[in-house]
């Protein structure tokens, strides 16, 4: 049978089944359940378009991602969630970015969670550890939005909002950091259309006991008296960066508390595409990678449901068994 004929009797018989659909509020998520080693062009995790790469100095595209996987995970602050996979970390400066698949807008009004392990591993002259959201970028630099932390002198959780860096800043609001503790670090972005976006942030240091943290009722601003910036901005990608020598772990972006606080999300099969559901664009991705193995530059992973290293008939088989059906939140 030819690829044609394959490829209009999977059309025919997908084309009845585009109900049911829907897309689960976890925005993005990397437990970095990968291979020790390098994390440059590592793709799993759920919500993102392609796998870690670097930036240099003025956030142009320059590489893989500089980071380091390893085993095993960092221990969470007790009653949270079971960290999954790994971990990545930088014996000094390291970068790691990586796309969304699916990007979200600071122009409407919504709320949106960022969290992640953060911990800091020796006592370097740069203190710093961020991770750093973008809105695409102005030529070669990536145009930063928002950033949450450490700060770079002093040993101090901080938020920095607005492209450019030219907005507040809050050294300091998160309490301090400690060498050697785990954080469960979580910042949340109320964005709004008409008037200025506001940021909050809240740490959980791992020597903590209690239940899993509920969201707060009072957060900590960005800045007392000035908790705001004016963003229209849309979020694109992410940046582990930092000149200190640390560890990150469970990076989460969300629309609710609990996206960025619950057990991790599952890699939903089918969704080629990561945008929460399974539909013809997914198929559309299967099909162009038809045929392809492991090593070939149309392989892909998530087209490979069988994992058998081949994209075959049994990975379109598999397909159409979960075509239009909903992702699992």
């Amino acid at each position: 049978m030819s690829r044609n004929s394959i490829t209009a009797i999977v059309l025919l018989g997908t084309a009845f089944s585009l109900a049911n659909r829907s897309r689960a509020s976890v925005i993005a998520y990397d437990g970095f359940d990968y291979p020790a080693g390098s994390l440059a062009n590592a793709d799993g995790g759920v919500g993102w378009s392609g796998g870690w790469y670097q930036t240099d100095a003025s956030g142009t595209p320059s590489g893989p991602a500089t980071l380091q996987v390893s085993d095993p995970s960092l221990i969470v602050p007790q009653g949270t969630f079971s960290p999954l996979g790994g971990k990545v970390s930088k014996s000094g400066a390291g970068v790691g970015v990586r796309l969304l698949a699916n990007p979200f807008s600071l122009a409407v009004d919504a709320d949106y969670y960022i969290s992640l392990l953060l911990r800091l591993d020796a006592t370097p002259t740069s203190k710093d550890v961020s991770l750093e959201l973008f809105s695409g970028s102005t030529g070669n630099v990536l145009n930063e939005v928002f950033r949450v932390g450490t700060d770079s002198t002093e040993y101090q959780f901080k938020m920095i909002g607005a492209t450019g860096m030219a907005g507040p800043t809050s050294a300091g609001v998160g309490g301090d950091a400690h060498i050697g503790t785990t954080y469960l670090v979580v910042a949340k972005i109320a964005a709004h259309a008409t008037t200025n976006d506001q940021a909050f942030l809240a740490t959980y240091p791992g020597l903590e006991s209690g239940a899993t943290p509920t969201e707060p009722t009072t957060w900590t601003g960005l800045v007392p008296g000035n908790p705001s910036w004016a963003g229209n901005q849309t979020i694109d990608r992410i940046r582990i960066v930092g000149g200190a020598q640390f560890t990150v772990d469970e990076v989460r972006i969300g629309t609710t508390w609990a996206d960025v606080i619950a057990p991790p999300p599952v890699e939903c099969a089918g969704d080629i595409n990561q945008d929460g559901s399974r539909d013809l664009a997914d198929l559309a991705g299967l099909l162009a990678a038809f045929g392809s193995m492991t090593g070939d530059a149309a392989y892909v992973a998530r087209a490979d449901l069988d994992d058998n290293g081949v994209i075959d008939l049994g990975d379109l088989a598999g397909f159409l068994a979960v075509f239009g059906a909903d992702c699992a939140p």
